[in-house]
C-alpha cells in the first residue's frame, strides 16, 4: 500500500475539516514555553551582554555590551546569521556614529532594517538617557548620524528600552523619573508608554502612558516588546516584590483597537530567582529572548525560548482528530482555548488560521517526512 505524502494528508485533514464543519454548526490561546537556553559563547562574552532585540526577519541579533573593542563603557552589538536555522555567528559592534565614547544600548529596528532607534547618555539629550533614532538607505549602508527624538518623548528623566514597530510607526519605550524622592511633585518609578505617527515623516504623537500595572510605590514596568500582530505585550516589572531584581510579563488583547487584558508574570521556565529583563519577541511569535544576569548587573547573558501553542485540546497526550473536532466546535468563536494561530496567543476568532497551526503540530507528531511524488 503507498503511503500518503504530506501535502496529499494535508488534504484529507482539510477535507476532514470542512465535513465537521459542515455538521457542526474569549481570545488568548494556551501556550507553553520550552527550555532556557543560554546563547552560548559566540554570543555572550564573560561581560555584560544586555537588551536584545531580534529583528523581524530573524536574521540579526542586537544587543548591547560591556565586552572590550568597543567605543566606551557600553555600545550596540549585532550578531547575524544566513537562515534562521544556522548559528549565529560572531557579534560585530556597530562602530561609529551610534557608538561613541558614552552608554549605547536596548537598539530596536524596523522591519526593512533601516530604521534603528536606541538609548543614550550622549550628551545634548534632554536627560541622563534618551532615545535616538539613526536611518539607513540600504542594509549594507552605515548607519547616519542619530538624533534625539527630543521632547515629549524624552524628558529630564531616563528613556529607554524602546520598541518601535514593524512599519516604524509606533514606538513603545519605558520611562524612569530618578529625581530626590522628597520632591512630592515627582512619582519615583517607571512606566511604559506609546507614542505614533502616521508615516515615517510624519511627527511624533504625545506619548500615552498605558497604564498596564497599578501604582506599587517604586515600582517599575520596563522595556516593551510588542509583537508584530499587535497583540501581545512583552515587558519586565519588579512589581511582585520592588526590592527584587525583574521578572518578564505579557499582556494580550483581542484587536489593535482593544484595551489591554490583565498583565500575567511567566512562569519558571522564563523567570528566575535572577533578574529576568529586555524581552523580545521572533516576527512570528514562536521565540522569546531576553537577558538575565545577578545583581549590580555584574555578569548577564542573553537567553531564549520557543513558545508552542497548546493543540492537545483533551489532555490525552495525542494530537489528533479528536482534538481537531474539538477546534471544529468552536469555529467562529472567540473561545480562548482553541485560538492557537497565527501566533501562540491566537487572533480573537477561531477560524482556518487554527486549522493550519493544529495541521502543522498534527504533522510532526503523526507523520515522518516522506520524499515527495515526482
Amino acid at each position: 500500500m503507498k503511503r500518503l505524502n504530506g501535502n496529499k494528508m494535508k488534504l484529507i485533514l482539510v477535507g476532514i475539516a470542512v465535513v465537521v464543519l459542515i455538521s457542526a454548526g474569549h481570545a488568548n490561546a494556551d501556550f507553553t514555553f520550552g527550555e532556557r537556553v543560554n546563547l552560548g559563547p559566540v554570543v555572550n562574552s564573560p561581560y555584560g551582554d544586555y537588551d536584545p532585540f531580534i529583528s523581524p526577519d530573524g536574521l540579526s541579533l542586537y544587543f548591547d555590551s560591556t565586552r572590550p573593542g568597543g567605543h566606551g563603557r557600553e555600545d550596540i552589538w549585532v550578531a547575524t546569521r544566513a537562515i534562521i536555522s544556522d548559528p549565529w555567528g560572531p557579534p560585530v559592534n556597530l562602530g561609529a556614529p551610534v557608538n561613541n565614547e558614552y552608554r549605547e544600548g536596548w537598539p530596536s529596528v524596523t522591519a526593512d532594517g533601516l530604521t534603528l532607534v536606541f538609548s543614550a547618555n550622549t550628551p545634548g539629550g534632554l536627560g541622563g538617557s534618551d532615545i535616538w533614532l539613526t536611518t539607513r538607505s540600504t542594509k549594507d549602508s552605515p548607519w547616519s548620524t542619530p538624533i534625539n527624538l527630543g521632547s515629549p518623548i524624552n524628558s529630564t528623566g531616563d528613556e529607554f528600552g524602546g520598541c518601535i514597530s514593524p512599519d516604524g510607526c509606533s514606538l513603545y519605550f519605558s520611562t524612569f523619573l530618578s529625581h530626590s524622592p522628597t520632591n512630592p511633585d515627582v512619582i519615583y518609578g517607571g512606566d511604559i508608554y506609546l507614542t505614533t505617527r502616521a508615516t515615517k515623516d510624519s511627527p511624533w504623537s504625545l506619548p500615552v502612558n498605558l497604564g498596564l500595572m497599578p501604582s506599587r510605590g517604586g515600582s517599575a514596568n520596563w522595556n516593551p516588546c510588542i509583537s508584530t500582530d499587535g497583540l501581545a505585550l512583552f515587558f519586565d516589572s519588579d512589581y511582585v516584590d520592588i526590592t527584587c531584581l525583574p521578572d518578564i510579563w505579557l499582556v494580550t488583547r483581542t484587536s489593535n483597537d482593544s484595551e489591554w487584558g490583565t498583565p500575567i508574570m511567566l512562569g519558571l521556565e522564563i523567570n528566575t530567582q535572577k533578574g529576568e529583563q529586555k524581552p523580545s519577541i521572533s516576527a512570528d511569535g514562536s521565540t522569546l529572548y531576553w537577558c538575565s544576569g545577578g545583581s549590580n548587573f555584574e555578569k548577564w547573558d542573553l537567553w531564549q525560548s520557543t513558545i508552542s501553542p497548546i493543540v492537545d485540546f483533551n489532555g490525552d497526550g495525542n494530537i489528533d482528530t479528536s482534538d481537531m473536532v474539538m477546534l471544529i466546535d468552536s469555529w467562529g468563536t472567540d473561545e480562548t482555548f482553541y485560538d492557537i494561530g497565527p501566533m501562540p496567543w491566537g487572533d480573537g476568532v477561531v477560524d482556518v488560521e487554527d486549522l493550519i497551526v493544529f495541521i502543522k503540530y498534527w504533522e510532526q507528531e503523526n507523520m515522518p517526512e516522506v520524499p515527495e511524488e515526482e
